[in-house]
């Protein structure tokens, strides 16, 4: 695969995907660089797709794709183009260029996997398609598995969490091994994917801490924490199995040896998992509410100061219904300044969902909106009620780990 954008967040995004599917892959940041690539493969022999974005400066995609199917000499590519604006628009503008496929942004793992195999044509290329996400077997024992994947980078997060939900895994998240503590005291998993290297506490410092407590409460069962790391060395394996961690995954994460490492662990409580399902209600949380590893890192780190910003948070915010009271009454001053302030302070400790509601009901009183301001007033109610719960949550455990 040969990928073609001029942002570099996305050519990583992407690459990352195409990883996971067991795909080789290289980027370039614009169209005269993957010609070149083209006309130069090097020893890794004819690339089988190229995917590219529309919208690039200088040549754009659509250029490339003229100057692509005019080579006169090597195999021709396919070619998978993806679009921010609408794949409508794309085909009208590429007129009758014989473009093997379409995808629209956001794009997501299986959307990508569902256009490469369309591109490439599933019959003709099963060999080079056999790492692709719709061709992984799924273990059929893992569907309904409530798994916690704590890892800081976003990123990443998406990427394993697409994986499992795509194999009817429950997925939850948490950004750095605090969070993780405090998760897995407070919910019923069944295994735990671990980042090794995150901010605040890394990952064999919480896998102590969970088997520390599991004793602690005298735990029958004790949940497998499967370690998430850089290196395939030895000695980090034997680290996670020293910290209390019962197996090793190698970065970048290959799709099927993640969901074959977990059927192993968790294929034994198949009767078990549909009865938590069934007392703990259906789907998990799918993001943290707050980011507190952007929000710490925002501080220097400083721990102690960020509790403390919690705790401050928590008692000063002013109540949704006390800016609607003052809404109602015309007092559209007061309204306005008190939404901003939520807005500011949540931006503060990283609660970026509470943070785009109140920016939202600031505009709404501004414009005299009260149709509006009444809807973001039922958002910010239900938001806020998360958002208090993880402060708890993750200040009860910072205070416990310290």
């Amino acid at each position: 695969m040969l990928v073609v954008d001029e942002s570099a967040t996305f050519r990583e995004v992407l690459e990352k995907m195409l990883e996971t599917m067991g795909l080789r892959v290289e980027t370039v940041s614009t169209g005269m660089e993957c010609l070149h690539r083209l006309h130069n493969p090097g020893s890794q022999g004819a690339y089988d797709l190229v995917i590219s974005d529309w919208k690039m400066p200088g040549m754009d995609g659509i250029e490339l794709v003229k100057i692509i199917k005019n080579f006169s000499a090597g195999v021709i590519p396919r070619i998978l183009m993806i679009t921010g604006y609408g794949a409508d628009d794309l085909k009208t503008a590429s007129g009758e260029l014989m473009i093997d496929g379409w995808l629209e942004k956001p794009v997501t793992l299986a959307s990508l996997s569902a256009a490469i195999e369309k591109s490439l044509g599933v019959e003709g290329h099963k060999k080079k398609l056999a790492g692709s996400l719709l061709q992984i077997a799924i273990p059929p024992a893992i569907a309904g598995v409530r798994v916690l994947v704590v890892e800081d980078n976003e990123l990443n997060r998406q990427v394993a969490g697409e994986i499992l939900a795509a194999a009817g895994v429950l997925v939850s998240y948490a950004g750095n091994g605090i969070e993780a503590v405090a998760a897995v005291k407070d919910g019923h998993f069944d295994a735990v994917l671990m980042d090794i290297q995150m901010p605040l506490m890394d990952g064999h410092t919480a896998a102590s801490r969970i088997r520390a407590w599991e004793k602690k409460i005298n735990r029958q069962r004790r949940v497998p924490i499967i370690a998430m790391t850089a290196h395939a060395f030895r000695e980090e394996y034997k680290m996670s199995l020293q910290a209390g961690m019962d197996d090793h995954l190698t970065k970048p994460i290959n799709a099927a040896d993640l969901l074959s490492v977990l059927a192993n662990w968790t294929a034994r409580d198949t009767a078990r998992h549909a009865e938590l399902a069934q007392a703990f209600g259906p789907e998990p949380e799918p993001e943290p509410v707050i980011n507190t590893a952007e929000a710490i890192a925002r501080i220097d780190g400083n721990l102690e100061l960020y509790i403390k910003i919690l705790k401050i948070y928590k008692n000063n915010l002013p109540p949704p219904q006390e800016i609607i009271q003052h809404f109602k009454k015309g007092d559209v001053h007061t309204a306005r300044r008190q939404a901003h302030t939520v807005k500011g302070m949540s931006a503060q400790i990283g609660a970026s969902g509470l943070h785009g509601i109140a920016a939202v009901l600031e505009e709404a009183i501004r414009a005299g909106d009260e149709a509006n301001v009444e809807k973001h007033a039922v958002l910010f109610v239900e938001e806020l009620e998360k958002v208090f719960t993880s402060i708890d949550r993750f200040v009860r455990t910072a205070e416990c780990v310290n």
